[in-house]
């Protein structure tokens, strides 16, 4: 249901849908306790957060215990009601009442170049000495860290755990006080590899690609890299990107139904690579499709570039075969899948 905010034009079939698959999901039948009602109907009195320690507070006075709280807080998270996210000490520590608090916060950081900054902004930006700072966000995606928490001030350790379990925001290294907002990134091409290549081929025609994932894979292979320390040669742009992992030269690219991966085919280690960016995609379409089968589906190619001949093969196929030079006995446990375990358990993601 393609939306027109000038005239409407299908807000009310919209609505209608929304309403008609509401009633058919099953949470619309399960039987809850009428205190969970009873604390639900004081927390959503504390806008826009309330911290979790007053949560347990106020279910003591129900004789509810810690741990039904927390199934409590789960129920009302998963129907919509409240944001109660527990994937880092932060994000735990805090239950948002009020959603759209969440999205304004993040709309300060994220925003679209078109409209720019408003004037008094932009003075008050001068005035503390971020203009340097905001260029660099609106234009090129970049972000500092001293902006982030002048943007967010005391919510900045929360809405950067939002921001990064959302793959919203990615950081170059662990300690780096830089930041990149892939969606916000400039449209800059950065060419393929002009020499024989190999490439990693996730085909969305028979369905689509929507948008967001590509920024989304890129924040991914960003953390990653940096997580290598391989980011002094990165270059990134909105829809391709120059990417090191760790000695192994990458090259990322979007089009309107594709994500490629390219790798120098002399590379030894494509099967490793291989194994990393279906790790990433795999996380993606976890994460963030309702429906495992039918929310993101893609077909996979393999394709080698070698002596000016094209050789292209299914993965599940090559898999099948063991097709060089994407898939070997020798891949380590030790290469880069156990590198991007160690990565996504560090960045709270799981």
């Amino acid at each position: 249901f393609p939306v027109d905010n000038r005239n409407r034009v299908n807000l009310a079939a919209l609505r209608d849908r929304i309403l008609k698959v509401s009633q058919t999901q099953s949470y619309i039948s399960w039987r809850i306790s009428l205190k969970w009602i009873k604390i639900l109907d004081v927390l959503m009195e504390l806008k826009p957060s309330i911290s979790y320690r007053k949560v347990l507070s106020i279910a003591q006075a129900y004789d509810i215990s810690s741990a039904e709280v927390n199934e409590m807080l789960s129920f009302f998270h998963e129907i919509g009601v409240l944001v109660y996210l527990r994937s880092t000490e932060f994000l735990r520590q805090r239950i948002i009442t009020d959603p759209q608090w969440i999205i304004e916060k993040l709309c300060l950081v994220i925003r679209d170049p078109i409209h720019g900054v408003p004037k008094t902004e932009k003075d008050e930006l001068k005035r503390l000495g971020f203009s340097t700072d905001m260029n660099n966000l609106i234009h090129s995606g970049h972000c500092s860290q001293d902006l982030l928490q002048f943007l967010w001030k005391s919510d900045y350790n929360y809405l950067l755990d939002v921001a990064k379990s959302a793959l919203l925001i990615s950081q170059f290294g662990k300690v780096s006080s830089s930041f990149v907002i892939p969606s916000m990134l400039a449209d800059t091409k950065y060419t393929e590899f002009t020499d024989e290549c190999v490439s990693v081929i996730f085909d969305f025609s028979t369905s689509f690609l929507p948008l967001g994932v590509f920024q989304r894979f890129l924040c991914l292979c960003i953390t990653y890299s940096g997580f290598q320390g391989s980011v002094d040669t990165l270059k990134v742009g909105k829809h391709s990107a120059l990417l090191d992992f760790g000695g192994i030269p990458v090259r990322l690219l979007e089009t309107k139904d594709t994500i490629v991966v390219y790798l120098p085919t002399k590379s030894t280690e494509v099967p490793k690579v291989l194994q990393v960016v279906n790790a990433m995609m795999m996380k993606i379409k976890t994460d963030f499709t309702s429906n495992s089968d039918t929310g993101l589906v893609w077909n996979q190619m393999l394709r080698q570039v070698h002596d000016n001949s094209t050789k292209e093969i299914s993965y599940h196929e090559a898999k099948a075969k063991k097709e060089s030079p994407w898939f070997s006995s020798e891949v380590s446990s030790t290469g880069p899948k156990s590198h991007l375990e160690e990565l996504i358990s560090s960045m709270k993601l799981e």
